[in-house]
């Protein structure tokens, strides 16, 4: 029997754990506030993640326009808080349905 050292065998587990879609998902919540500040977590908040689309759930539209401008920012807080570039755009939802203002991830 060989034996691998505990370090790299937990993070092959956490690898395979994290291409769950419900898995990333709920990393996403956990890490959402550090991510985005208290400022936008106040307002918004993840509703859903899949195929590299987060719909997030905004409380006061009249914040849609600040959004707007902050989406690509945001994008890049969110994938360096995470470590990887799983969020590829965001579609913010104000009550009436997802809306997509200009979310998709800024060009590297």
């Amino acid at each position: 029997m060989s034996f691998r050292p505990i370090g790299s065998e937990l993070q092959a587990i956490l690898g395979e754990w994290l291409e769950n879609p419900e898995a990333r998902r709920l990393v996403l919540q956990r890490t959402w506030q550090r991510a985005v500040g208290d400022s936008v977590a106040r307002r918004c908040r993840p509703l859903q993640f899949e195929d590299g689309v987060l719909t997030v759930e905004v409380t006061d539209s009249s914040w849609a326009p600040q959004l707007a401008t902050m989406t690509g920012e945001l994008i890049s807080k969110i994938n360096g808080a995470l470590g990887k570039p799983w969020v590829r755009r965001i579609e913010w939802a104000y009550g009436d349905g997802p809306r997509d203002v200009s979310g998709s991830a800024p060009r590297t």
